[in-house]
């Protein structure tokens, strides 16, 4: 599990709050990853558990999940796939769910188009981002 979270801090920096589900992979490498956070400890990542009876409060992080789910399904379709193409299959999977608009989409062709994730992660104006 601590190989994941060097993963993402690798490519998004470092986090000041993670939060998870008591029902996570996280709660059984609990232990280890405390000692992880630890010794990154000059970074002050707060690690947060909801409590188990608060299924609610994962809502979002839920859905995110369908999402990738369902981008997986369409783009393998079922297929046993090497490392390498499932991990192509998974950036572009991060690609697609960062490109949905975070801003009311226009009717109108004169309007710009909407802010998306991708527009803030790649520090591009909305002119700028052709997708």
């Amino acid at each position: 599990m601590t190989t994941a979270l060097r993963r993402f801090i690798s490519v998004r920096g470092y986090p000041e709050l993670i939060r998870s589900d008591q029902g996570s992979n996280f709660t059984g490498a609990d232990k280890e990853l405390k000692e992880v956070v630890q010794g990154w400890n000059e970074h002050k990542i707060e690690w947060i558990f909801n409590p188990p009876s608060a299924s609610h409060m994962s809502g979002v992080w839920d859905r995110m999940i369908r999402s990738v789910q369902q981008i997986l399904k369409a783009l393998l379709k079922e297929q046993l796939v090497s490392d390498e193409v499932l991990s192509t299959v998974m950036v572009e999977t991060v690609n697609i769910l960062n490109s949905r608009p975070l801003t009311h989409k226009s009717d109108s062709p004169l309007d710009e188009q909407p802010l998306s994730p991708n527009h803030l992660l790649h520090l591009l104006s909305v002119q700028d981002y052709h997708h």
